[in-house]
């Protein structure tokens, strides 16, 4: 699968983040042994924030691209040729960090709400060290949550007519009429 949804994304967040949030609903406490989902939950967090322009805070804007393989690239993230401010890194940085803070408040109330079906999950690993997805409590899902990350109600709906997409984007293709890039700051004060 090649597209994902903000709300997908921010539900594959809380997963990576269950057993830190399982540790402290559990033991009132954390350990270095989520640090590998944490790791990756914050990588996801970036990508989300950098490369796919989900954080209304940052904007719909790329500061990291893929190196594609055919044009020399192999494919790991590259920063893409642009200068960026340290009040953006900033903003980046508070985005990635509220994103994960969101997906472990979030994995937290799945888990305290079904605490009694952690326990038993506790209980029969103890017991047969591994279990199938047929082994584990069941649990009923929680009412469907409203979108984590709206766009804030001050942000104008923008309706752009079809000619003028085609324009600005053969604008920009061969540069001409391309505006220099501005960091938040910057546009917040425009």
């Amino acid at each position: 699968r090649y597209l994902a949804t903000v709300a997908e994304l921010e539900a594959r967040l809380a997963v990576l983040l269950g057993g830190r949030a399982a540790e402290l609903v559990a033991l009132g406490e954390s350990s270095t042994g989520a640090s590998d989902d944490l790791a990756k939950a914050t990588l996801l967090a970036r990508d989300m924030v950098t490369r796919h322009g989900m954080a209304p805070t940052v904007g719909p804007v790329a500061y990291e691209g893929e190196g594609a393989p055919f044009l020399g690239g192999d494919g790991h993230l590259a920063l893409l040729p642009r200068a960026v401010s340290e009040a953006t890194q900033r903003d980046i940085e508070e985005a990635v960090r509220t994103l994960v803070e969101r997906g472990l408040a979030r994995a937290t109330r799945l888990l305290t709400h079904h605490r009694a079906a952690l326990d038993e999950g506790v209980r029969r690993l103890l017991a047969a060290e591994t279990l199938t997805a047929e082994q584990l409590p069941t649990v009923t899902p929680l009412p469907v949550e409203a979108p984590v990350t709206p766009l804030p109600a001050e942000a104008p709906q923008v309706v752009i007519p079809p000619a003028a997409m085609a324009a600005a984007v053969s604008a920009t293709e061969d540069g001409a009429g391309a505006p220099a890039p501005r960091s938040v700051g910057e546009r917040r004060r425009a």
